[in-house]
This record gives structure tokens, C-alpha cells and sequence, in this order.
């Protein structure tokens, strides 16, 4: 299976989709003009009988034609504006409307461990935030969805039936379909959606309440005159509720298609994620032969159906299906699949699933246990070969990283307080002199307790592998959620003083800088904002500055870095050759540099960004190895652009 062509052909067929529901609006607002100018000819005669105006009346009302149209889709707009809004404060809202009970980062709860593993696993191996985590406690069906504007404000929910039903493997692969969501932009895609067609409700909602009020009046009438332009206000209350609901009708169908196509493209990134598809295969056919099935009883899915892992009413066949058959989605999946396969997966023991292939490799070793997990330095060093391609290895390195982190330092980076303390500390220079400069900023900032804890935090990270420094601040960042604005904007200023401290930037302060501020940009912003897509020139110039910062940090002395540059620029621009005098080595300075090229490359196209990203790799393993420092800026460029890549290891030892 082609999963970049899948993905490419679904995103296509989205975009059309989303057109045509643009084309759909503008339809209704032709038919509700439709019934204005029936209505108004009407009541300017003397008869009050429907019908319809001779040609000179429209060249006559074309300003109250255009008018009211813009009226129209100003109303539709506001109401979606206003319900969208209400959905601004990110996932967790609406986990919480469908009943999700947030997950404590520090219980002891055996299944809800293991789904904050997970979900923390697959975190560090995309590059993402932690998103917040919900359990729908009253479903006993099997279902997941990730709803947000960004990955700063996700969050990740599953049912109480997926949690008891499904293993390690099958819990990955639905997890990992949710991130999918996340990575592609789809939660706030669905919110849209939400939002419009809530405004689209609200025309048919106007006409019940028109109906309402001229039933009302005209049981108080005795006028014929009033009795008259009461029979056309309920005629015109009618065809309102009617335009309404056929409207929504017909959004839900092109809302449907495009979950459906939308859903295609999260299976085929699960497997990009997992390399592996029995752990969602495994799922989809659990699901098949499980009596509930993805049904959500305690909450009414009509709005949020299209945002769920599987249907979450009974099931509809043809068009307003907002999931592909079931079936459909497993033979992507499994080619060889029966449909008969699904009845005895409900039955298959916790440790696979019958009928497909045992996980193998690393991510077996994850699937096993939420801890125990060991990878040699040789499948680690595969990490750097796989960037924006998180596979199994990826995986199980990921489970092995958040392992290693010192218990005491892990479950404080999950306590909102100590997680920010934690950031702070990360940044705190071992020379005494600088770090002397840094508490000095910090006491300027923060009160004596954040600074006492700021100094907790150092001691905490004092013999802390290097390799787990990142992993710590993506699970630290989450925290930043529960702060109000200000807190956040001076958090964010202060993580850039204490880079400054001592007049020079290093690889890992300029991947946590860039790491802060994406999440924060995206959390005070309510979701990521793309760059406007750059000239030719530019990208030229911003790849070359990428490429000549990298080449600087991975090749001692200048020994090979022209090369290293080269081989990724011409890896990125297929067939073409850096230019002698465009090459100039990366010296100081180079942070802002590379700041203001990632911010121009951050226009590219997503695939453009992924090529760019494997281009990098390329730089960075010319001189056959792959340091942290290497793997800090690779995951630098991730954030920035606003992509998952896999965290390349140091494969030196």
C-alpha cells in the first residue's frame, strides 16, 4: 500500500468536499432569495396572493436582494462564529461535553496507566506536545476521538470499552489514528465543520420560530388584512424550516464525505506511525465481532459523530455514513481479510489478534509491557533515518526514553507547578557565573517559591542523560494548558532571558526555544496559523541557511560541512547543486538566522516539508553518525515547521 499516495488522493478529495459545501451555502442563500422575492411581491400587492415578479421588479430590488443575501450568510457566519467559539477553549471542552472524565497523569488505575503511556509514547515519537488525556467512563463501546484547534490545545479520549477490550497493540494503533488527526489538521477542520453547520441550523430554527409566533397571532386576529400577511409569514416560516433542514441535509452529506475520506487518510498514518497493522487491523476487526460495537449510549454523537475513531450511533449505510465500511477500512488494512474474521476477533486473547501476524521487533517489546523496554544502539541509530516516518523502532524508542526517566523527575514534569519549574531548570547553565545571571532573572520574574523550585528542578536534571532532556520538555509543556495568558507570555519571555544569560545559544536552548514558542503561538492564538507560502527565491535562500546550520553542527572543524550542506540541499532540489559563492559556513548569529528561515520555510506544503526534513537527515548523517546535538536541531526545524518527525538518537555511544 502507497500510504503517501493514499494520503495525498484523500487530501484532494477533501479539499473538492469543502468546496462543494461552500457551493452548497451559496445555494441556500440563492433558494431563501428565492423565497424573499415571492414574499415581498407578495405583500406589495393589494391581493396578498403568492406569486411570482415580472423582470423590471428585479433590476428594481437588486440592492434588497443583495442586501439580504449578505444578511443571510452574515447570520450563518455569526451563528457558526459564535458556536465555534464556544469550542475555542480547545479538546478538552469537548471531551467533556461527550461525558470524557480527565485522566490523572499519576494514577495508579492499571488500564488508564497504560492508555497515559501510550499516548505519552506516541508524543515523543511524533515530536508533539502530550495532549490532555479523557476517558469516556459510561461507554461500553469501542471508540476514540482527538478534538482541538492545535496540537497545544488536543485532546485524546477513549471509550471504557476500548480501554477493557482492546491490548497494548490494538490501543496503540487507535491512538495513533487520533494523532493522525492532530498531525493533519483535522480537529480544527471538524470544529468547523461543527460551527457551520450549527449555522445552517439556525435558518431552519428561525422558521420554527416564525411558525411559532404566526400561529400565535393569528388565533389574535380578526383582520383580513392581518390574516393575510399572517398566511404569508407561516408560508415563509415553512419554507425556511424546510430550506433549513434540507440545508443541513445536505451539509451533512458533504460533512460525512469528507469524514470519510478524512478517516482513510488517519488509517493509513496510524500505519506510518506504527509501521505495523495488526495493532489497528487488530482493532477495526475487535470492533466487528464486539456486541456494541463503536455505539456511544450515555451522550447524543449527532454533532461530534464524524470526529470519532468509529460511528458512534447505529450504523448508516451510503452516503451520510460519516465512516468507511467497516470491512472497507480493514481490507486497506489486511488485503486478505474475510468479513467472517471479524466475529472471532471479539473473542481473541489480549495478546494478538487470530488470523494476523505477531508484532515483531522493538514494538513487540512495547507491546508487552508499559516499562520494560530495551533497544540496542544499532536500532536506536534508525531513528535518524526515519524523519516525519515514525515507524515501530521509533516507537519502542520512544517507550524506552519516557522509561528512563527518573521517576521523581517524571511525575513532576506531569504537576502543573513543577512541570514549568522543570522547563525553567532546563536552561539553568552548569557555570556558576551564568547561572548566577539566570536565578538573578528569574527573582525579577518569579516569586521566591518558583525560584526555590526552579533550583529543585536543576538538582532533579543535574545527572540527566542528555537524549532525555527533550522528551522531559515535551512532557513538561502540557502544563502551560491550565495557565491564564499572562502567565503564559511571561513564561515565554523568561525562557528567552535565560537563553540570553550568557550572550550565546546553544542546539538544545534553540530546540526548546522553538519547542515554547510553537506552543504557545498556537495555544494564545486558538491553533496553528500556516506562513504565507514563500517565492522561489526564498525558499532557496531560507533551505541553504538550513542547510549551512546544520552542516556547521555536525561536522567538527569545517571537516566535510560543505559536503554534509550540498548533499541536502541537492537531496531537497533534486538535481541541482549548491552554488560555490552561495555557500558561506554558519558562524555567529546562526540562531536568528535559522529563526527567520524556518519561519519563511514554515509556508511550504506539507509533503515540501516533509522532503525537507528527510534532506536534513541527509545533512546530518553525511559524516556517519548522529549526535543529540544533531537530533535537537532536527527536532528544532519539527516544531517550527509544525510537523511530527522522529527523534533521531546519539549513535556514538
Amino acid at each position: 500500500m502507497d500510504f503517501y499516495d493514499r494520503q495525498d488522493q484523500a487530501r484532494k478529495t477533501s479539499r473538492r468536499l469543502i468546496l462543494l459545501f461552500i457551493v452548497a451555502l451559496l445555494v441556500l442563500v440563492a433558494v431563501l432569495n428565492v423565497i424573499l422575492v415571492v414574499v415581498v411581491n407578495s405583500l406589495d400587492g393589494e391581493t396578498l396572493a403568492l406569486r411570482w415578479p415580472d423582470p423590471e421588479w428585479f433590476s428594481a430590488n437588486l440592492p434588497r436582494l443583495a442586501v439580504f443575501s449578505l444578511g443571510v450568510i452574515g447570520l450563518i457566519g455569526i451563528a457558526s462564529l459564535l458556536r465555534s467559539l464556544s469550542l475555542r477553549s480547545g479538546g478538552a471542552t469537548v471531551a467533556r461535553a461527550l461525558g470524557g472524565v480527565p485522566v490523572d497523569p499519576s494514577t495508579r488505575d492499571p488500564d488508564k496507566r497504560r492508555l497515559y503511556n501510550v499516548v505519552e509514547e506516541m508524543a515523543i515519537a511524533t515530536g508533539m506536545p502530550v495532549p490532555d488525556v479523557f476517558v469516556l467512563e459510561q461507554e461500553p463501546g469501542i471508540n476514540a476521538f482527538a478534538a482541538g484547534h492545535s496540537p497545544a490545545d488536543a485532546a485524546v479520549a477513549v471509550t471504557r470499552g476500548a480501554l477493557e477490550t482492546l491490548d497494548r497493540a490494538q490501543l496503540q494503533g487507535v491512538i495513533a489514528h487520533e494523532f493522525s488527526h492532530i498531525t493533519h489538521g483535522d480537529m480544527r477542520l471538524n470544529l468547523r465543520l461543527v460551527g457551520l453547520l450549527f449555522g445552517i441550523l439556525v435558518i431552519a430554527l428561525i422558521g420554527r420560530s416564525v411558525l411559532r409566533g404566526m400561529q400565535y397571532s393569528r388565533l389574535r386576529s380578526n383582520d383580513n388584512q392581518s390574516s393575510g400577511i399572517i398566511v404569508v409569514a407561516l408560508i415563509a416560516g415553512l419554507a425556511l424550516l424546510i430550506v433549513g433542514y434540507i440545508g443541513l441535509f445536505f451539509g451533512r452529506l458533504i460533512q460525512a464525505a469528507v469524514s470519510r475520506q478524512r478517516e482513510f487518510l488517519a488509517d493509513a498514518s496510524a500505519v506510518q506511525f506504527t509501521r505495523d497493522t495488526t495493532g489497528l487491523a487488530g482493532a477495526l476487526k475487535k470492533i466487528g465481532g464486539f456486541g456494541e460495537g463503536t455505539r456511544l449510549i450515555a451522550t447524543d454523537p449527532e454533532q461530534y459523530g464524524h470526529m470519532l475513531f468509529g460511528s458512534g450511533r447505529k450504523a448508516i449505510s451510503g452516503w451520510l455514513s460519516t465512516h468507511p465500511p467497516l470491512v472497507e477500512r480493514i481490507r486497506a488494512l489486511d488485503p486478505s481479510f474475510s468479513a467472517t474474521a471479524t466475529e472471532p476477533a471479539a473473542a481473541a486473547p489480549a495478546s494478538g489478534i487470530s488470523g494476523l501476524a505477531p508484532l515483531a521487533g522493538p514494538s513487540a517489546a512495547a507491546a508487552r509491557g508499559d516499562t520494560d523496554v530495551a533497544l540496542s544502539i544499532a536500532e536506536v541509530s534508525q531513528l535518524a533515518r526515519q524523519a516525519a516516518e515514525p515507524d515501530a523502532v521509533s516507537l519502542g524508542a520512544a517507550a524506552a526514553l519516557r522509561a528512563a526517566i527518573p521517576p521523581v523527575l517524571a511525575a513532576a514534569a506531569r504537576t502543573p507547578d513543577r512541570a514549568l519549574q522543570i522547563l525553567l531548570a532546563l536552561l539553568l547553565d552548569r557555570k556558576a557565573a551564568i547561572r548566577a545571571r539566570q536565578i538573578g532573572i528569574l527573582a525579577e520574574e518569579f516569586d521566591d517559591n518558583d525560584v526555590h523550585g526552579v533550583r529543585w528542578g536543576a538538582t532533579l536534571l543535574e545527572d540527566v542523560d542528555p537524549e532525555l532532556k527533550l522528551p522531559i520538555a515535551e512532557i513538561c509543556l502540557p502544563a502551560l494548558r491550565r495557565y491564564p495568558v499572562q502567565r503564559i507570555k511571561g513564561f515565554a519571555r523568561v525562557i528567552r532571558r535565560l537563553t540570553e544569560a550568557d550572550d550565546a545559544i546553544d542546539a538544545f536552548e534553540f530546540a526548546l526555544l522553538k519547542l515554547v514558542d510553537a506552543f504557545c503561538s498556537d495555544l494564545l492564538n486558538g491553533g496553528y496559523r500556516q506562513a504565507p507560502k514563500p517565492r522561489r527565491g526564498e525558499i532557496e535562500e531560507a533551505v541553504t541557511v538550513l542547510f549551512q546550520t546544520l552542516a556547521a553542527h555536525s561536522h567538527a572543524n569545517g571537516i566535510g560541512e560543505r559536503e554534509a550542506a550540498e548533499a541536502g540541499f541537492n537531496q531537497f532540489f533534486t538535481g541541482r547543486s549548491l552554488a560555490m559563492a552561495a555557500y558561506k559556513p554558519a558562524t555567529a548569529g546562526w540562531a536568528a538566522r535559522l529563526d527567520r528561515a524556518l519561519q519563511t520555510l514554515d509556508g511550504l506544503a506539507f509533503r515540501d516539508k516533509r522532503r525537507l526534513l528527510q534532506a536534513a537527515v541527509v545533512t546530518i548523517e553525511a559524516d556517519g553518525r548522529v549526535v543529540v546535538s544533531e537530533r535537537e536541531l532536527l527536532r528544532a526545524v519539527a516544531a517550527a515547521l509544525h510537523v511530527p518527525v522522529v527523534p533521531a538518537s546519539d549513535n556514538t555511544n
